[in-house]
């Protein structure tokens, strides 16, 4: 007998995100006596396809809720990364996310930002006509 469909989805879903994870998760670079490790500089480099990977996280997160603890522990490594080097299209991502339906996503793009230090850095006084809606909900970054 086969598997439902929805079951066979949610362990191609645990896989990937277990990949992803384990290249996400904080080590040490064996050569160097510092705090730099390994797998965040590649997800620092910006040839690495950080945005289309937030993109997975967070619909992964809306599509499958049972899965959201680790999605959401994948997605704030992978800011870890990205604090010294986010763009503003990879913040703004996550600003939206803020705004969405699901409350595990917005939960996990809070959890995000947090460790995204620079964020004044793309966004302090510069809201554009599209970020109306988070203005609307008490959002302000200040300068």
């Amino acid at each position: 007998m086969g598997q439902p469909e929805e079951d066979v989805a949610i362990e191609q879903v645990t896989l990937a995100i277990g990949i992803v994870e384990h290249h996400t998760i904080e080590r040490k670079l064996p050569d160097f006596n510092c705090e730099i490790d390994a797998d965040f500089l590649l997800v620092a480099d910006q040839t690495y396809p950080r945005y289309e990977t937030l993109e997975v996280l967070l619909n992964s997160i809306a599509r499958y809720p049972s899965l959201s603890k680790t999605t959401a522990s994948c997605l704030v490594n992978i800011s870890h990364g990205l604090n010294q080097t986010a763009s503003a299209v990879e913040l703004k991502l996550l600003l939206q996310g803020v705004l969405a339906r699901e409350s595990f996503v917005r939960s996990a793009c809070l959890q995000a930002l947090q460790v995204c230090h620079y964020l004044r850095r793309y966004f302090a006084g510069a809201w554009t006509h599209e970020d109306s809606a988070l203005r609307s909900h008490g959002y302000r970054l200040v300068p």
